[in-house]
């Protein structure tokens, strides 16, 4: 019996240590455990907020580049095109004639004919020793009886068509230089053209002018 209680004791004794030992190597494994996983963590958040900057950085230079791009390619801004543009496009006053269908007091069917007028744009593309040459459309001096030029300074000179072309909507008007003020003369320029070749599709364009004779 005392043989058997020294075995029982000894076996209970053992399970004690061993139950103790594992739960300290337990405790100590799920320290471990939360130790590794908070330095796991701490280097994913790490990762993900280098990883956040460097995107972050790269749209600032992508955005950057696209904003220089934009800038060299002109988009944005045109003041400089109308800078430089404005001295050669002129506003052109048309009076023209008008025919209307109406009634009498008494209800007869009656034409008339009167003035009104109109306007549109031109532009200054060349002179002689005796003229300002400027081209416009045709259906803007369609019908004239008199027409006018105003320039960019606001003087405003009597003018006439030299020709048209009504199947492509062009007219030249030309106003004598005599009848240009010097002044005026000092602020306006021909216009520069290019080559219409040279445009392609996407490229930028800008429309100047003098709509509904606003200037």
């Amino acid at each position: 019996m005392k043989k058997v209680a020294g075995i029982v004791a000894g076996a209970l004794l053992f399970g004690a240590v061993a139950g103790a030992s594992m739960v300290g190597v337990n405790v100590a494994a799920q320290k471990a455990g939360i130790t590794y996983q908070t330095e796991s963590s701490t280097e994913n958040t790490a990762e993900t907020t280098q990883a956040t900057e460097t995107a972050g950085e790269t749209q600032a230079a992508a955005a950057s580049s696209t904003g220089a791009q934009a800038s060299t390619m002109g988009y944005g801004s045109v003041s400089e095109v109308a800078k430089n543009a404005m001295p050669s496009v002129v506003a052109i006053t048309n009076m023209m004639k008008y025919q209307a269908n109406g009634f009498s007091l008494f209800g007869n069917s009656q034409n008339y004919e009167t003035e009104v007028p109109a306007s549109g744009s031109g532009v200054i593309v060349g002179k002689n020793d005796t003229e300002l040459l400027i081209v416009t459309n045709n259906h803007v001096v369609t019908d004239s009886t008199s027409l006018s030029v105003t320039f960019c300074d606001e003087e405003s000179v009597d003018a006439e068509i030299k020709g048209t072309d009504a199947s492509a909507d062009l007219a030249v008007v030309a106003v004598k230089l005599s009848d240009i003020p010097e002044k005026t003369m000092d602020a306006i320029k021909i216009i520069s053209i290019g080559n219409s070749d040279d445009l392609q599709v996407g490229d930028q364009v800008v429309a100047i002018g003098n709509a509904l004779g606003y200037g």
